[in-house]
């Protein structure tokens, strides 16, 4: 793994495998944080933009509120 930073932006780079851990804790975070569901969902589908192998959550609450 490495850490970059630079004109406001952080570049993580991660092994595929490295990948999909933070992909799992993060589902975990969002199945055992009921009021942080809306964050946690929004943050995954900006994490994952440009992955064509991603299907977005659907926010529900956005959806409401669209």
């Amino acid at each position: 793994m490495s850490y970059i930073e630079g004109d406001g932006d952080v570049i993580l780079h991660l092994s595929h495998e490295d990948y999909k851990r933070l992909m799992y804790l993060l589902g975990v975070a969002t199945a055992g944080c009921q009021n942080e569901q809306d964050w946690i969902l929004d943050f995954l589908n900006r994490l994952n933009l440009g992955n064509p192998g991603y299907t977005p959550y659907k926010n529900p609450k956005a959806e409401k509120l669209g």
